[in-house]
């Protein structure tokens, strides 16, 4: 597949709209790789009382039930998928969705707490993306951002079937098929984020390397292999005062 199709595949808002795509079966908040989430963001979250927090590429709405139990008011999502949007409102009506992209986004509110799980590898442009989160930041307001680790995910594992393009940037555009379908992202080294941070206007406060949670090797054991190793980083930026 040539690299132009992988990076149009990987940014394309409805991926998770494709048919043979079984996003339910794996988006939803019992699932295993979301409560891996969810164990981190549990400890790195403040807490949330009476605020409102905005979940940016909120997807089934599964992180709602995690920031409401820290005691947020009120969830805001943005999500641009159909699929993603219909489920999230039939399982996390509380959840106020806006159903189109980062980009697109009208929402004249500000917050002290945003958080992004697995959703900046689908931005073509992610300092684009920051200056756009900077806006709906107040001043000390931060975003907590879970990303894949570039080793891990640009790498061959398990029995998955990968496609790879790598970029001048040092992004690394990949395809995996895993058994509830193909998904496209855009991987990129820390260094990117950090930088593209920078330009926007906000600052990377800490990078924590998340490796499988206690729950993850539980249900599923061939993340065991990888216990020792970080699979995903949290990534806290701040738009300073």
């Amino acid at each position: 597949m040539s690299p132009t199709k992988l990076r149009q595949l990987a940014t394309e808002p409805g991926q998770y709209d494709r048919p043979r795509v079984r996003w339910d079966e794996e988006g939803l908040a019992n699932s295993p790789t979301r409560l891996h989430m969810h164990y981190y963001l549990r400890r790195y979250l403040p807490r949330l009382n009476g605020r409102n927090v905005l979940d940016i590429g909120s997807g089934t709405g599964h992180l709602s039930r995690l920031l409401f139990q820290l005691g947020a008011e009120r969830v805001i999502g943005i999500e641009p998928s159909r699929r993603n949007v219909r489920i999230s409102r039939r399982f996390f009506p509380r959840v106020k969705v806006y159903p189109t992209t980062l980009e697109r986004a009208r929402i004249a509110e500000r917050f002290e707490t945003a958080v992004v799980v697995m959703a900046l590898e689908h931005s073509r442009n992610i300092e684009r993306w920051f200056r756009l989160i900077r806006k709906l930041l107040e001043p000390g307001g931060r975003l907590y951002a879970i990303v894949g680790d570039f080793r891990h995910h640009t790498s061959s594992r398990f029995d998955y079937t990968i496609q790879r393009q790598r970029f001048a940037d040092g992004s690394i555009a990949v395809g995996i098929e895993r058994p509830f379908g193909i998904l496209y992202d855009i991987i990129r080294p820390l260094r990117n984020y950090r930088q593209a941070a920078n330009r926007a206007g906000l600052r990377l406060r800490r990078q924590i390397p998340l490796r499988p949670s206690p729950l993850l090797l539980r249900s599923r054991p061939k993340y065991r292999v990888y216990r020792r190793q970080a699979i995903n980083r949290l990534l806290i930026f701040e738009r300073p005062r």
